[in-house]
């Protein structure tokens, strides 16, 4: 990308939900600070649990946020969508959609395909069957399905077909910004490859921007060009993801390259094990919240969140928050000098 242009601005962001019968609050995402640029990929991955799902449901406000600032770049300028009622949010929908992860739960069985895609643009401007038919056609024959297929019922679909409506359905307002969520974790791993692709395809159509939540450390690689690696609520690293993938500074972001699969027999990697359990969200730890897990863990990690910094190499930024970056960093350097 050229010149980076931010679309979305998440500051401080923080979504929990109190515990019944309790003071408590289960703190789902908690300080989030985060920059979203127009054209790209965000690729937000963690454990399951980590609070991806929730952050993105929250920056759609389908999940109101607890604190903090969620800026979008409007055409008549910024506005912090926390602060808009929920009918001036309208015009938020109309450029922010999502993609839901089951294809099967997110359209309703007792509607054909035109029934289902009908609605936003029945809101959103085409006032007309015939225009709204014309529409749905278009959009099912842009995702590679048949026009003929809008009478029929989602139980008719495979569940290819059926992400394949979901993706429909988002694209059928015009959206600038499409949050994923798992959107292929249901399907199998060749039709998951189909809709990736179809997906980048639209992108490059649409100058769409997405923002991509997987558990799946290969699919995010695949589709991203920068990655945001959450735990327990909170971002550990932030980077583009040749550099991740290459050079990732936090250990947990290490653990979870580690386990990714490699087809090559002959090549072995070393499968960073994490010990326990992922704290609760209820207690989560003081110092820096993956200290529990942490191979590295030393006396300021327990006692001291660590702050986020940012390094600059080759004209990318990468960003981590841990005690000991610096140093492995400087490893980092040393061994690619070598």
């Amino acid at each position: 990308m050229s010149e980076k242009k931010p679309i979305i601005t998440v500051k401080g962001l923080k979504t929990h939900f109190p515990v019944k019968g309790t003071k408590k609050v289960v703190r789902a995402v908690d300080g989030v600070d985060l920059v979203i640029y127009e054209g790209e990929t965000l690729g937000v991955v963690g454990e399951s649990g980590c609070g991806k799902t929730t952050l993105g449901k929250s920056i759609l406000q389908l999940i109101r946020p607890t604190d903090g600032e969620c800026i979008y770049e409007f055409e008549d300028g910024p506005q912090d969508l926390c602060k808009l009622n929920y009918k001036q949010l309208d015009k938020a929908r109309r450029e922010i959609q999502i993609v839901f992860q089951d294809p099967q739960s997110s359209l309703n069985p007792s509607f054909t395909v035109y029934q289902s895609m009908s609605d936003p643009l029945k809101k959103f401007g085409l006032k007309t069957k015939e225009e709204r038919r014309k529409r749905v056609g278009d959009l099912l024959e842009e995702v590679n399905m048949q026009r003929e297929y809008m009478d029929r019922y989602p139980s008719e679909f495979s569940g290819g077909q059926r992400q394949r409506i979901g993706i429909a359905r988002a694209l059928s307002i015009n959206p600038k910004v499409i949050v994923c969520d798992e959107a292929v974790s249901a399907l199998d791993v060749s039709i998951q490859a189909q809709v990736l692709n179809l997906m980048n395809n639209l992108k490059k159509e649409h100058n769409l921007t997405y923002i991509f939540i997987s558990h799946d450390m290969s699919v995010i690689e695949y589709i991203s060009d920068r990655i945001v690696v959450m735990y327990l609520g909170a971002v550990m690293e932030v980077a583009d993801a040749e550099t991740l993938y290459k050079k990732s500074l936090h250990p947990y972001t290490q653990a979870l390259m580690s386990a990714i699969p490699v087809a090559d027999i002959d090549h072995k990697k070393n499968r960073i094990f994490l010990e326990g359990d992922v704290p609760s969200p209820i207690n989560v730890p003081s110092g820096c919240r993956f200290h529990t897990r942490c191979r590295y863990c030393q006396q300021i990690c327990k006692e001291k969140e660590p702050e986020m910094k940012t390094y600059i190499e080759d004209g990318r930024e990468h960003m981590v928050a841990c005690h000991f970056s610096d140093e492995k960093f400087a490893e980092n350097n040393e061994a690619e000098a070598e």
